[in-house]
């Protein structure tokens, strides 16, 4: 589902992070990836952000450790920060995600294959069109 919200829409996600002594510096939302669907292939976008964060606990000089499960629950509170359907791990799924640059040559051939079906339908009817005027 694409997110068309605004950047306080990310705040409870900030707040969970921060309860874990993380800050966030910056937060940029991206539109530009995706994968093929391996049975149809079918491109779906993958919505997602680039967020940075300072993981320095500041009165020790240590990194701030999390383990597995608290990295899946962080992927599903920013989700439902954001109103998004969690996405599945590849791992569950099975499916190898696109990079950009794979992505975007996927979409241009989905569309190129659009555009001849569409030319090939326009031809047809240009040929019916000339067989009906020469019938009259």
């Amino acid at each position: 589902m694409l997110h068309k919200g605004s950047i306080e829409d990310f705040e409870p996600f900030v707040r969970w992070l921060n309860g874990y002594g993380i800050s966030v510096i910056s937060i940029d939302l991206h539109h530009d990836e995706g994968h093929a669907a391996p049975d149809t292939d079918d491109l779906r976008q993958n919505h997602h952000a680039h967020i940075i964060v300072d993981w320095l606990n500041h009165k020790t000089g240590k990194t701030v450790k999390i383990d597995n499960n608290v990295c899946k629950e962080m992927h599903t509170v920013l989700a439902e920060s954001l109103g998004m359907e969690r996405g599945m791990p590849k791992e569950d799924t099975g499916i190898e995600g696109l990079s950009a640059i794979e992505y975007k040559e996927k979409l241009a051939t989905a569309h190129v294959r659009q555009l001849k079906q569409e030319q090939l339908e326009l031809e047809n009817r240009k040929s019916e069109l000339q067989k009906e005027q020469a019938t009259r």
